[in-house]
């Protein structure tokens, strides 16, 4: 058997395949990972805020971003990001990862004044229009899920489209393995990216 690995770099983000080949047969997968533990996973202290987060470190979890005030404020159902936004959970756990990565850049933070201009970039990053560029890496990412929440990002997976060549959003072709693994890989490795999610790209290929 005969392994090679590559990584491909472009815009600042780095993504990983991996090819194997053996005798006898081809077949092609479509595959991402999930840099995550969903069982036993380390014990983490979880912060009050976004501002207790650590920007260099190995990542963060669901629950520890979600303990957050502010995560909390953008899910309150009184709140300006519920009564005028309707922020789901994936845009304000989103809008939170961003608020990271500004507060150690020394940007602005505070929810009054800059939680709305947030909740209004996370929801532009998880709903990209036609010909959007790369979506690039968060400074803080998730690497832990639960087992619930992995079934939540496969279900969504699943579902993801693209925008075709005339401008229309279609459904990725799951039902066609004999090729396009690359291009679903791809797709499924930016929406995860978009939601702040550390990942991989893996490719395995068999063939004479």
């Amino acid at each position: 058997m005969e392994n090679t690995e590559r990584i491909n770099k472009q815009a600042g983000t780095e993504s990983e395949g991996m090819e194997t080949k053996t005798g006898g047969m081809s077949m092609a997968a479509p595959a991402f990972q999930l840099m995550a533990s969903t069982a036993n996973p380390p014990v983490q202290r979880v912060a009050k805020s976004i501002k207790d987060f650590p920007i260099i470190q190995t990542g963060t979890s669901d629950s520890a971003i979600e303990a957050t005030e502010e995560f909390m404020q953008f899910m309150d159902p009184s709140s300006q990001f519920q009564t005028v936004l309707s922020l789901t959970r994936d845009e304000a756990r989103t809008a939170c990862l961003m608020m990271v990565g500004a507060y150690h850049r020394g940007d602005d933070v505070d929810m009054a004044a800059t939680g709305m201009a947030f909740a209004q970039r996370a929801r532009a990053r998880l709903n990209p229009q036609a010909g959007h560029g790369v979506i690039p890496r968060l400074g803080m990412e998730i690497i832990e899920v639960d087992q619930a929440r992995a079934q939540q990002l496969f279900d969504q997976l699943a579902g993801l489209s693209f925008w075709n060549d005339q401008g229309e959003s279609v459904p990725i072709p799951f039902h066609y393995p004999a090729d396009g693994c690359y291009a679903r890989a791809h797709l499924m490795s930016e929406r995860l990216t978009a939601l702040g999610y550390a990942n991989k790209k893996q490719f395995a290929v068999a063939g004479m």
